[in-house]
């Protein structure tokens, strides 16, 4: 299974003569090794999941959330893992993503291309982007009680008949996925999310520069290297929970309650808090003790999967912050 760098909402300025465009720190990039249509990431047509996406047929549900705030509340405080949870456990393509404060400040988004049964999937990367999105510190034990979760799963994958060919009007229509010809030669790939381009203000032609840049496309953009963009257009269903909401949802189901205590949390140092985090990822690497190993173990042999590919591509602002 393969892993991916996904989405955070920075707003950008665009201007309308479309000059280097720099990614927001969202989407993601790859190589030709995960190219669109070979088979080893997902496939437009294999992948197509039916009408999942119609309203009063939807698959994502809250308890889906809840339990990725579970799952990361048991790692955090070194518990076993969450028991097998109920919901429908069909393979898609998904993303979670944690945000921060009442700002929602991205903390992590990681997810797969791949199609992964829910109850392996979200359990695996609720903890990988708590702990492995590399432009941000780890989600410590003490934002908890800050923190919004966001799950998303990818379906209706569908080859577009040129970069134009999807819609960017309306939010959450259509997430794209764009292959195309490097500066070198090479293959490259890069994504965004259906709500980016919304959000971000961007039509057509500005969201396809930036997923160039994104990708790591330096050259002058012109029409024709847009033309030559070999596009896949995709929807998604989404839910976010916040830990508020999440707390709601536990009493109510007289389900843990002390998860919700507040108290459970205390406030520690900066420093304390940096130190815990950091045992928190070592332990999620499985390098601190014999336990730290069985728990990962338990939680689906994170890391272990020989399938495993990184895909990384960072690109800087004008400013110097890095994107991924």
């Amino acid at each position: 299974m393969k892993r991916t760098g996904c989405c955070g909402v920075k707003k950008q300025k665009m201007s309308n003569s479309f000059p280097s465009c720099i990614a927001p720190d969202c989407g993601n990039s790859t190589n030709a090794s995960t190219k669109l249509n070979n088979g080893s990431a997902y496939d437009a047509k294999n992948n197509f999941h039916g009408k999942h996406g119609d309203e009063g047929n939807r698959v994502i549900t809250k308890d889906m959330v809840v339990f990725c705030f579970d799952v990361l509340h048991h790692f955090l405080h070194g518990n076993e893992p969450p028991k097998q949870p109920v919901f429908v456990n069909k393979e898609f393509p998904l993303f979670v993503t944690w945000e921060v404060g009442k700002e929602k400040r991205l903390r992590g988004c990681i997810g797969t291309f791949a199609s992964t049964n829910l109850h392996q999937g979200l359990r695996e990367y609720a903890l990988a982007s708590a702990f492995k999105d590399n432009r941000f510190e780890p989600i410590s034990t003490e934002e908890f009680c800050q923190l919004h979760c966001s799950v998303s799963l990818l379906m209706n994958f569908e080859v577009a008949d040129d970069y134009l060919d999807w819609e960017v009007l309306n939010i959450g229509i259509h997430g794209i996925r764009i292959e195309f010809q490097s500066d070198r030669g090479g293959k490259r790939a890069a994504t965004y999310l259906p709500e980016v381009a919304v959000d971000q203000g961007w039509n057509h032609v500005q969201t396809i520069d930036s997923l160039l840049r994104k990708g790591g496309f330096k050259g002058h953009i012109s029409p024709e290297i847009r033309q030559s963009v070999y596009l896949v257009r995709f929807r998604s269903e989404k839910l976010t929970v916040s830990y508020s909401e999440y707390c709601e949802l536990k009493n109510s189901r007289q389900q843990e309650a002390d998860y919700c205590r507040k108290d459970e949390l205390p406030s520690t140092s900066k420093k304390t808090n940096r130190i815990k985090a950091t045992v928190a990822v070592a332990n999620y690497d499985g390098v601190v003790s014999r336990k730290a190993d069985a728990d990962l173990n338990k939680h689906q042999n994170y890391g272990k999967s020989k399938n495993y590919n990184e895909q990384t591509h960072n690109t800087r602002s004008s400013s110097g912050r890095r994107y991924e």
